[in-house]
């Protein structure tokens, strides 16, 4: 059964529906995409009702309504998430997973044979039958379906060929990879995604990549296509910092390197502790005033075996996931937030996949409210370097050791002359105007 709000906002706007799996849940990109756009959308005189997983929480100032998926696999994914916010991670939560995972096994065996999808793909049906009995009682003419998981994509799609409202999309990531597509894989996955984003090209009426590389080969896939397409770079809001943490930036005896957000064997650090291991080796007294801060992820294991096989050890400080603090009365965005301003260079991968090329990290329009200088390692992605580069940002293609040993030694250089960062004033990219942009397109 659906969680909704004991109470309806006063507003008198247009109203309009958004689809969003991930939504309210804190320091996760997907959430912060549309949950940073919603101020902007209820000033533009769009009142926003959304529909979401119970993954994040509750909103206390939109309408918010949260599903559980139909499927054994999504109600397990869901439900560990909600065990886990109740009991935190230790023995009983364990062993609360373990009773569900055999519970629910024959529901996620007949689906995984059945249809193979992501375990989200459920949530798509809950969505799709709940927006139905809102879309007639609110009076909703305009749909807004937003990544990462792709079901809120297929529950917009439904609604859209069911009732004949305006369907727009925000596609976080490329849907079809740039090496192949339905044509060239078995994978039912990957023919199920190839289908979706057809059905987006045809059926929406408004679809917008966050890149022009990904726009760019959604166009040559479809170039029959009925949707509007465009690019908008989604950007981030300001986050909510005290005052007092504003401008915490201070020169201290150690250069400071951080990392924010997930790592993968994909999205690694390998290159970049390659390219310091070497730089190391040229300049041992430099890199013993350095350290790299990891944030929010577990260092991938391509790292991992690098900094064993290296004794690289010493220079490395993982810090893990940052969540609510009751002690400093901060959440997890906020204190990640302020890390970020006490950094003295923040590292930015972007990974060493041909995806790369049509993605572009939300880390690096969040970096940009820090006002620290980043060291972006760019995977071929013309955008992306422009736009570092645009900022005064030291940058280096993903991976090239060599180039990116040069960009350390700049930033090493920089920090001891005490000018990081005053290259160029760094200018935040916000969310207004792609919230705008939206707003009028649907006008249209």
């Amino acid at each position: 059964m659906p969680m909704s709000l004991s109470h309806l906002p006063t507003d008198s706007g247009e109203r309009w529906l958004i689809l969003s799996h991930a939504f309210n849940m804190d320091g996760r990109a997907a959430s912060q995409t549309i949950t940073d756009k919603l101020p902007h959308l209820r000033s533009l005189g769009v009142e926003p009702v959304i529909v979401s997983s119970v993954l994040g929480d509750q909103d206390e100032v939109f309408e918010h309504h949260q599903v559980w998926p139909i499927g054994g696999a999504g109600l397990r994914f869901d439900l560990r998430h909600v065990i886990r916010r109740y009991l935190g991670t230790g023995l009983i939560y364990k062993l609360c997973v373990l009773l569900l995972t055999i519970f629910l096994s024959p529901l996620i065996l007949f689906e995984k044979i059945l249809f193979g999808l992501d375990s989200q793909a459920s949530w798509a049906v809950s969505a799709y039958l709940y927006s139905l009995y809102l879309i007639k009682k609110r009076g909703i003419k305009v749909v807004y379906s937003t990544g990462g998981a792709y079901s809120a994509h297929l529950a917009g799609y439904w609604l859209k060929r069911t009732l004949g409202v305006r369907w727009i999309a925000e596609i976080h990531d490329p849907m079809v990879s740039p090496e192949g597509g339905i044509r060239t894989t078995s994978d039912r996955r990957t023919k199920f995604l190839a289908v979706l984003e057809a059905r987006i090209c045809s059926d929406a009426d408004v679809a917008w990549w966050f890149t022009e590389g990904a726009l760019k080969s959604a166009q040559a896939r479809h170039p029959n296509a009925q949707a509007k397409m465009l690019c908008l770079l989604p950007g981030a809001e300001p986050p909510e910092v005290p005052a007092a943490y504003q401008g915490c930036h201070v020169y201290g005896e150690i250069c400071i390197f951080a990392h924010f957000g997930t790592l993968t064997d994909t999205r690694s650090l390998k290159h970049f502790l390659m390219a310091f291991a070497l730089w190391q080796g040229q300049y041992p007294k430099s890199a013993a005033q350095c350290e790299i801060h990891i944030y929010g992820s577990a260092l991938d294991q391509a790292s991992q075996r690098y900094i064993a096989s290296q004794n690289l050890s010493k220079f490395i400080r993982c810090h893990g996931r940052l969540e609510f603090s009751s002690e400093l009365g901060l959440t997890g965005r906020q204190q990640v937030s302020i890390r970020m301003r006490q950094a003295d260079c923040l590292l930015l991968t972007h990974g060493d996949t041909a995806e790369c090329a049509e993605y572009i990290p939300s880390k690096f329009y969040e970096y940009l409210w820090a006002r620290r200088p980043q060291l972006a390692m760019v995977q071929q992605n013309p955008q992306l370097v422009r736009l570092a580069a645009e900022q005064g940002f030291y940058v280096a293609p993903a991976t090239d050791v060599n180039a990116i040993t040069l960009e350390i030694d700049k930033v090493f250089s920089d920090w001891q002359e005490r000018r990081l960062g005053v290259r160029r004033t760094i200018t935040p990219i916000g969310v207004k105007a792609c919230t705008t942009q939206i707003v009028e397109l649907v006008k249209q």
